[in-house]
C-alpha cells in the first residue's frame, strides 16, 4: 500500500513535469522528485507486482 502511494505521488510529479511552459530547472526538479518517489516505492514493495510496477515507472522516467 505504501509502495502504491509513493508511485502515485511520483506519477503526479512526472505528469506535471510534462506541462508546457515550465522552465528547465522546474521540470528537472520534478523529474528528480518523481524518481525519488519511484525509488521509495521500490524499497517499500511487498509483492512482485508492486515491485514490477515501481521499476516500470522508474525506467520510463529514467529513459526520458
Amino acid at each position: 500500500m505504501a509502495s502504491e502511494q509513493a508511485r502515485q505521488e511520483g506519477n503526479k510529479l512526472w505528469m506535471s513535469a510534462k506541462d508546457e511552459g515550465l522552465g528547465t530547472s522546474v521540470r528537472k526538479r520534478r523529474i528528480e522528485e518523481a524518481m525519488k518517489c519511484y525509488t521509495r516505492a521500490i524499497s517499500l514493495s511487498t509483492s512482485k507486482d508492486e515491485l514490477a510496477s515501481a521499476y516500470k515507472n522508474y525506467s520510463i522516467v529514467a529513459y526520458r
